[in-house]
């Protein structure tokens, strides 16, 4: 699929309007960082991520009707360091593979 605009006229005056229905995006993560303050989390390279649109909007007021999947697989064992402190511990690993749904309504509601 592929991300449409369009223009549409609401009492008068126009809106954006966007829909991202039928995209697909797969891609292969190499390492993901995140660091707040001294704590950093990392996750090995190559765990794939998969997101399947079948309905979503954009416009003028936000996010609209959406519906979307995503799944992964590949996921290794994440790392927490404290920089400062040069303390490093593995977490217990995630599930390697999983998925979730999200599906939000015209005005937002989940």
């Amino acid at each position: 699929g592929e991300a449409r605009a369009q223009d549409v006229v609401h009492g008068g005056s126009k809106t954006l309007l966007a829909s991202f229905g039928g995209s697909v995006a797969k891609l292969e993560l190499g390492e993901a960082r995140a660091q707040v303050g001294d704590l950093s989390l990392s996750v090995p390279p190559l765990a794939q991520v998969l997101i399947e649109v079948n309905e979503a909007v954009i416009n003028a007021e936000g996010i609209g009707r959406t519906h979307m999947h995503a799944s992964w697989s590949g996921l290794g064992q994440p790392l927490v360091q404290h920089t400062e402190k040069k303390i490093s511990a593995l977490l217990p690993p995630l599930p390697s593979e999983g998925g979730v749904t999200v599906q939000i309504g015209d005005m937002g509601q989940t």
